[in-house]
């Protein structure tokens, strides 16, 4: 039988944590004289290491979405210049699944990890709980996308979700739309919440009172903006603010349907700035996330938290978006 880290604690009387900075060689206040009874103990029952695989583990909400794809085709190319092997899986947007993707990383010894959640907020407790398991007992280091709460205590990169709602919503405020519908991602969604607040942000400076019934929350999916069009228009909306390309692809078609022209008879706004915004008629205008620049940064963290040549600190990188301008916004017409 292979000797584990409890039959060393056994024989020690250390904790399976201490022993594990130890045979790890991780730094740690640990006396030199506990660190040699901890390698000598190890070395007369004939311990051997588990030794972490060259994979970087990926996890994202669903990869048939565009903007996924394209990050996770990034953050492939990025792995690929530092010689590890990228291994993905999607939550399918159902929180349970990331925590058993999680835990599927750790037991396939991945290096390190890299994770856009889909876990709520009544799931957070359990989340904390399997990232303190993954990060701090077996060391393996973790990068947050777009989450950036202290408690992970793991590097994070953002992009500024609020600016992005805003910059959205500020626009079509700008072309002289005043009922605007927004086409929200899941109520628990950190990012979804963030570009909601920018857009109330930017509604309530222009004097322009918050109106919870324009708002419909969803997902991030093409189903989301063709279930919710038919909707929105019965509250006389004259322009959309989609919270993805995605979303907005599917408010494209059902207008399609609807034979209602985009702009002319509904302004759309998306965002994502995804590759389909220049394909579609007319190109759509949205809120660019710098999605290479994501990736780079993302895998250029972990490679740091992998190598050990991070800073002790958490690092935290936000990004700022920009506004693209495209032909699916117009200037209000009021309707004779």
């Amino acid at each position: 039988m292979s000797i584990t880290l409890k039959d060393i604690a056994k024989k020690t009387g250390f904790s399976t944590a201490t022993l594990s900075l130890v045979l790890n060689n991780k730094p740690a206040s640990i006396p030199e004289a506990t660190r040699k009874l901890i390698l000598d103990t190890a070395n007369s029952l004939g311990y051997i290491p588990k030794k972490k695989s060259a994979n970087i583990a990926l996890l994202v909400p669903d990869l048939r979405n565009p903007f996924f794809s394209d990050l996770a085709s990034e953050i492939l190319i990025n792995t690929k210049k530092h010689q590890f092997n990228l291994i993905i899986s999607s939550s399918n947007g159902n929180p349970e699944n990331d925590l058993q993707d999680l835990l599927s990383f750790l037991n396939a010894g991945a290096s390190g990890i890299i994770a856009f959640f889909s876990t709520g907020r009544s799931q957070d407790a359990r989340l904390r709980q399997v990232i303190r398991q993954i990060t701090e007992i077996h060391h393996i280091p973790l990068v947050l996308m777009d989450r950036n709460q202290p408690e992970y205590n793991c590097d994070a990169v953002c992009v500024n979700q609020f600016a992005s709602g805003y910059l959205a919503t500020e626009h079509l405020l700008r072309m002289g739309h005043t009922r605007i519908g927004c086409i929200a991602g899941p109520d628990y969604s950190d990012a979804g919440q963030q570009r909601l607040e920018g857009y109330r942000s930017a509604l309530e400076e222009a004097g322009i009172a918050y109106d919870p019934e324009l708002v419909f929350y969803s997902n991030f999916s093409f189903e989301a903006g063709y279930q919710n069009l038919d909707p929105l228009l019965k509250k006389q909306v004259s322009a959309v603010f989609a919270q993805s390309d995605f979303i907005a692809l599917g408010i494209y078609r059902r207008a399609q349907e609807l034979r209602i022209s985009i702009p002319h008879e509904l302004s759309v706004i998306g965002l994502d700035n995804i590759l389909y915004t220049t394909l579609v008629v007319p190109p759509l205008t949205s809120v660019a996330q710098d999605i290479p620049l994501t990736g780079r940064l993302a895998v250029e963290a972990l490679i740091s938290r992998i190598n050990g040549s991070a800073e002790p600190n958490r690092n935290i990188q936000i990004l700022q978006p920009e506004l693209v301008l495209r032909e699916s916004v117009c200037k209000y017409r009021p309707k004779h």
